[in-house]
């Protein structure tokens, strides 16, 4: 299941949707980094990508049952 996200943001990113962190010239962007229980997401501080990446995420929590823990959730700008 957690593929699928990770495939999710990649697309969304390829298609311009959401952004990421470039860390070279010939490495692609970093939009996000999977743990075992954890999921950072990395992109651009607008409100345009903030809601695409939060839509994703919603669908991402439907289809896998889990739920975010607003207690250790933040977000950085």
């Amino acid at each position: 299941m957690a593929e699928s996200f990770s495939k999710a943001l990649d697309f969304s990113q390829r298609v311009g949707l959401i952004t990421g962190i470039k860390f070279g010239d010939r490495v692609k962007n970093i939009n996000h980094s999977q743990f075992s229980d954890d999921s950072l997401l990395i992109g651009g501080a607008s409100t345009t990508i903030a809601k695409h990446s939060k839509s994703l995420l919603d669908k991402y929590m439907s289809y896998s049952g889990g739920m975010v823990n607003n207690l250790k959730s933040y977000i950085y700008g």
